[in-house]
């Protein structure tokens, strides 16, 4: 019998495998008089599990994964399949063991389950390991695993909501499935095939079976875990992107700020929130009013621009101003609630109605709603306060030659054609003639307005740039409505007086 005792570096000479550096750690705990605590609890290796490792490179990573193998927040299984690549994934071993520290020092109703944290490590892996995915880190994946609408399985993020699952499809966010052991990105209508609540309770939440408990003597129990079902469902490919839309769904116009984010490149973190909110403000809850009353009634019904505008006299030729007679920004934050959901068509008829309440306006004024970079325009009855749509294209395209109409109508004017007879004013039928058909009644209603204003003010034929409405010429909106407020106040005091 050979009494002879071995050397130590006959166990841990060679540095070449694992299992050399595992005798190195026996060794130097024995050196330095540790010894494993007998309250410690822990899962061990069969031989034959221990020699599927015993060939693999040794890293100062795989070291840590071992031990958390051991401490159970990784099975067996995934610990080997990671074993070949372990210093790849180096950083994202050290992130689950740093947490699974953290941990520790919690109260352990407040700790997250092993099968918690292996879900959420597996995710880390997975979206490195796969080119086709965003890299996520622990703190990101542990997030989308315990979100209200996504779950982890086998270390890929599902949607477990279709309502949300259809936002992310409307958005543009690509998904992934495995055909064959390879990864397929899906888009647009693929993603949809076989989508509905059923069917993502089914493949997501299958019904659970009881395991049997056995406790080993002097080890942690060691799980029998049935290798999960890999749910026949596309699964998250831009998982930064998730994490973030997921704190915006449901709010008004999450869809629309999703699709500006990526357009303007709005980084998807820990900011996107708060831009989401500086977008609303910004482009939903500021909104321009403008008004302008009636001036002139040369084009009859419907309303147009033309008896609207204000006009120069330039070079022998009209020009209109495209400017209304009053603009105001209206902010609407703080003045709607935030309860409540908003959208395009409340904001609209807030900012209207709030515009109407705080000034005097005319009867048959024109009012343009700026919202969002589009115009809505209205005209404005001040019987029933009714807000009467307008269409803005109609409304601006003046029908007919108003250059040609006003040069015949001040030469006319000039050579005494103009004639009154009874109730009417007439020129030549010669004369008439010289302007097209369709702009003859609007030629008649020019020159009965200005006889109009003549016979009122005794004055001679106006320019059009000055013409007004029912004789009041030369007053802008601000001005009309002073000269309304002051008839009220002196009608309420000859009441009183009465």
């Amino acid at each position: 019998m050979d009494d002879r005792k071995k050397n130590i570096y006959d166990y841990c000479g060679c540095e070449d495998t694992i299992i050399p550096f595992v005798w190195r750690g026996a060794f130097i705990a024995k050196i330095c008089g540790i010894e494993i605590p007998d309250d410690m609890n822990f899962i061990c290796m069969s031989e034959k599990e221990y020699n599927e490792f015993a060939s693999e490179q040794y890293s100062d990573a795989l070291a840590h994964l071992l031990i958390m193998y051991g401490s159970g927040f990784i099975g067996y299984e995934n610990a080997r399949d990671l074993s070949k690549d372990a210093a790849k994934y180096s950083e994202e071993i050290y992130a689950a063991e740093r947490f699974i520290i953290r941990q520790s020092e919690k109260d352990e109703k407040e700790q997250v389950t092993q099968e918690l944290v292996e879900k959420i490590f597996l995710c880390t892996v997975n979206s490195k390991k796969y080119p086709e995915m965003q890299t996520v880190t622990f703190d990101i994946a542990q997030r989308l695993c315990e979100g209200p609408y996504t779950v982890i399985r086998n270390g890929f993020v599902f949607v477990k909501d279709v309502g949300f699952y259809t936002l992310l499809v409307n958005v543009g966010e690509s998904m992934g499935c495995f055909h064959a052991d390879k990864l397929s990105v899906y888009t647009g209508n693929q993603c949809m095939s076989g989508i509905s609540a059923e069917n993502i309770e089914k493949e997501l939440f299958p019904p659970k079976e009881e395991k049997d408990e056995k406790e080993r003597s002097g080890e942690k129990k060691k799980a029998e875990k049935k290798e999960e079902k890999f749910p026949e469902l596309p699964f998250l490919l831009n998982l930064v992107n998730i994490c973030y839309i997921q704190d915006i769904y449901g709010k008004p116009y999450s869809v629309e700020f999703i699709a500006y984010a990526k357009a303007n490149n709005i980084p998807f973190d820990d900011n996107f929130a708060r831009e989401y909110d500086r977008y609303v403000r910004e482009q939903k809850l500021r909104v321009t009013v403008s008004a302008t009353a009636k001036k002139r009634n040369i084009c009859g019904e419907p309303a147009n621009w033309f008896d609207y505008c204000t006009t120069k006299y330039l070079d022998k030729k009209i020009v209109i101003d495209e400017a209304y007679d009053l603009t105001e920004q209206i902010d609407l934050f703080g003045k709607v609630n935030k309860e409540i959901k908003l959208n395009d068509e409340f904001l609209i008829d807030t900012a209207l109605n709030g515009f109407i309440e705080e000034h005097t306006l005319t009867d048959n004024t024109v009012i343009e709603v700026t919202f969002c970079g589009k115009k809505y325009l209205y005209l404005f009855k001040i019987n029933g306060n009714e807000k009467i749509p307008l269409e803005s294209e109609k409304f601006r395209r003046i029908p007919f030659d108003y250059n040609n109409v006003w040069t015949t109508v001040m030469e006319w004017s000039r050579s005494k054609l103009i004639q009154k007879k009874g109730n009417e004013i007439v020129v030549p039928e010669s004369e008439m003639e010289k302007i097209a058909e369709p702009d003859r009644e609007y030629a008649k209603r020019m020159i009965e307005e200005q006889y109009s204003l003549k016979k009122s003010d005794n004055r001679m034929l106006q320019k059009l740039s000055e013409l007004k409405s029912y004789a009041k010429s030369q007053m802008d909106l601000k001005e009309q409505q002073a000269a309304l407020k002051k008839e009220r106040k002196k009608g309420i005091q000859e009441d009183n007086n009465k």
